[in-house]
């Protein structure tokens, strides 16, 4: 038991700590209201993984050293929420009744996609930003979803091929 907590902890630092890279320095950012971002992955692989609880933990880790590193960051705000739903949607890929793993993916990124724009949207509204980027967002998810689907999929069969388990049979 202690040694399956251990395990755990070390692969929640190890996803948190690439979803911090890929948050801070692999992302592009368009003023202080949108960010172009694949740091969702890390969030739903290792939600998928530990299961929701740590996606969650893994997640608040993430967005709170993010604000101690970037200048675009607020300290656990609205923001925060649509970074917590990534990582507790990596635990939910496992509940949607669908045979085909690839439509799990697809309906619970897209899903998480809409509510994270929605959330962030909320967030802009409330703290005075411009919702003008609101069109340009939305072509940024449109454009993001199909590359979260692959990317989460590639990582989660690779892992399974190699660790010789498949949780969907």
């Amino acid at each position: 038991m202690r040694n399956q907590t251990i395990r755990k902890l070390a692969l929640a630092s190890l996803f948190a700590s690439m979803a911090i890279v890929l948050k801070t320095f692999l992302s592009i950012q368009l003023g202080e209201s949108m960010r172009i971002s694949l740091f969702p992955i890390p969030l739903l692989v290792g939600g998928f993984l530990l299961g929701p609880w740590w996606g969650l933990l893994i997640a608040f880790v993430t967005d709170t050293v993010f604000f101690m590193i970037s200048p675009f960051a607020s300290f656990w705000s609205v923001y925060t929420f649509s970074t917590l739903i990534w990582g507790l949607a990596g635990g939910l890929i496992k509940l949607v009744p669908f045979k085909k793993d690839l439509w799990k993916y697809i309906i619970v990124i897209t899903i998480t996609s809409i509510m994270e724009t929605t959330i962030n949207t909320l967030a802009n509204f409330i703290y005075g930003l411009s919702n003008a980027t609101l069109p340009w967002r939305i072509l940024s998810m449109i454009i993001r979803i199909p590359l979260l689907v692959l990317a989460t999929r590639i990582i989660l069969k690779q892992f399974f091929l190699l660790m010789d388990t498949n949780p969907f049979k």
